[in-house]
């Protein structure tokens, strides 16, 4: 509901004091502020919204986690280029803040219209921003592979999935942005940006498929989201004495396509598959109907895809550089390194 009333994510609608006083009485539940970077509200009131969000995130000493990329339409008589959202952006970020979504497709983000990625995206990363996927309802393997390409490593992995991820919308109304307030019903519903998500785990593989490597897929999800979270020793660790919080993974090898919002599939030759849950001591099965959307969205060839089948299917070369995440590493809980890209190429159909 609320994504279709642009003016609740005004500046009208913050009270920098009142934030701060529920994060300090939440310190253990609220972990960071989420505010946004993004075409449509910039064309309403700037990035005065971004700016009483740092405000309170400086207060309260918790980062601030910033969406990129449209959401809504240009204001009524406003025509912004979204190339100029970033530079009013970046400079209000600072060191362990949170630039998401650098493989949308929408414009406004990390790659410009020019196919390129903005040069204060890499200044941001170099000052210690990081930067989470936040897959959503809009990724984009072309943005994708401009931005790994371009040398940026996503620090942590956002699933975003959410109601607008899995389901349809009733009017089909994002079309110009994804939630203008005038509905349309001149199509039927569908899942916004086409291919559905409906797990991290179908996040994951798509991250393989684009040749990141499984050690820096695992660091994203474990050590990388506790630093994030500023709980580093507490959880994304196996170190004794740490809370049980473990996902066990499978992993089947085949021939599997996979779709991002524009349609477009690239292929990989493994797939994760989760298998158990542990958390605080209850071990939990999957056994969430999205889960099972979740694998067939990977579509197999030549291959049942569970366990060894089809191993005669080469896996894509894989060309490393840098310290490769050590068997020791969680188990030490040490502090997470910085991202390196570390990529394969993917094979892909348009």
């Amino acid at each position: 509901m609320g994504h279709r009333y642009t003016a609740l994510y005004g500046p009208s609608g913050i009270d920098v004091r009142e934030t701060v006083r529920a994060i300090d009485k939440h310190r253990g539940l609220v972990k960071g502020i989420k505010a946004h970077g993004e075409v449509g509200g910039y064309s309403r009131w700037g990035v005065e919204t971004l700016r009483l969000g740092t405000e309170a995130s400086r207060q309260a000493g918790v980062p601030v986690y910033v969406h990129l990329g449209r959401l809504w339409s240009d204001a009524a008589g406003a025509s912004i280029d979204p190339d100029t959202v970033v530079p009013e952006v970046v400079p209000l970020l600072a060191p362990g803040d949170i630039l998401a979504h650098p493989f949308t497709k929408n414009p406004g983000a990390f790659v410009s219209r020019e196919g390129r990625v903005h040069p204060l995206i890499f200044e941001a990363v170099k000052t210690g921003v990081h930067i989470d996927i936040g897959r959503g309802g809009h990724m984009s393997y072309r943005a994708a592979r401009a931005v790994l390409d371009a040398g940026i490593m996503p620090f942590t992995v956002g699933g975003d999935v959410h109601g607008y991820t899995i389901g349809p919308l009733e009017d089909r109304a994002w079309d110009g942005g994804y939630f203008d307030e005038t509905p349309s019903a001149a199509a039927p519903p569908a899942a916004i940006g086409g291919a559905k998500v409906y797990s991290l785990t179908q996040v994951l593989n798509e991250l393989l498929a684009l040749g990141i490597q499984l050690e820096d897929v695992v660091r994203m999800v474990t050590c990388n989201a506790a630093a994030m979270l500023g709980m580093t020793g507490e959880i994304g660790t196996l170190a004794p004495g740490a809370v049980a919080d473990v996902t066990v993974l499978a992993t089947d090898h085949g021939r599997f396509t996979l779709s991002d919002s524009l349609g477009e599939e690239i292929t990989s030759s493994m797939r994760l598959r989760p298998e158990i849950t542990v958390r605080a001591g209850k071990v939990s099965r999957p056994d969430s109907p999205l889960l099972g959307r979740s694998l067939s969205a990977l579509f197999c060839h030549g291959a049942d895809g569970r366990g060894d089948a089809a191993r005669n299917i080469p896996r894509p070369a894989r060309r490393t550089r840098g310290v490769s995440l050590e068997p020791d590493l969680a188990v030490q809980g040490r502090a997470p390194e910085p991202p390196v890209t570390r990529r394969s190429r993917p094979s892909r159909r348009s």
